[in-house]
């Protein structure tokens, strides 16, 4: 009888070393987990802030145009003329072909007039600020 309970008492301090190895090894692989959460945490931030800057920068050779009247016929070289003609006449300023990368219109509400985006090949073309708090003479 002696026996059998010393051999439990061994199985149980066995089974008793054996928990806190596996405790120890639970603290270790949830240590390295959440330094992989902060570390996986701080790429994903480092992305986003990247992920704007490219945003931002994409944007940074097109340019919004509001109130172009829509022609039924209108084609992206018919577009782009006519919102040369416009700069040209209310701004001054002359807009090329050659820096002409794309003209397109985006979707609005229906019933109104939808906005022109133009992509300049690079911002050299001198265009007059149109934000607000400006002179509504430069507004196209």
């Amino acid at each position: 009888m002696q026996a059998k309970i010393d051999s439990i008492d061994f199985d149980n301090k066995n089974l008793i070393e054996k928990i806190k190895q596996l405790e120890n090894i639970n603290e270790i692989n949830k240590t390295t987990l959440q330094e992989q959460i902060d570390q996986t945490n701080e790429i994903s931030k480092t992305a986003h802030t990247k992920a704007n800057y490219n945003e931002q920068y994409a944007r940074k050779n097109k340019i919004k145009i509001l109130n172009i009247p829509e022609n039924k016929e209108e084609y992206e070289t018919s577009l782009a003329k006519t919102v040369s003609d416009i700069l040209q006449i209310n701004t001054e300023v002359d807009l090329q072909p050659i820096d002409v990368v794309a003209v397109l219109r985006i979707p609005t509400k229906k019933g109104q007039i939808r906005p022109v985006i133009i992509k300049l090949r690079n911002n050299s073309v001198n265009m007059p600020s149109c934000g607000k708090g400006h002179n509504e003479k430069q507004r196209v």
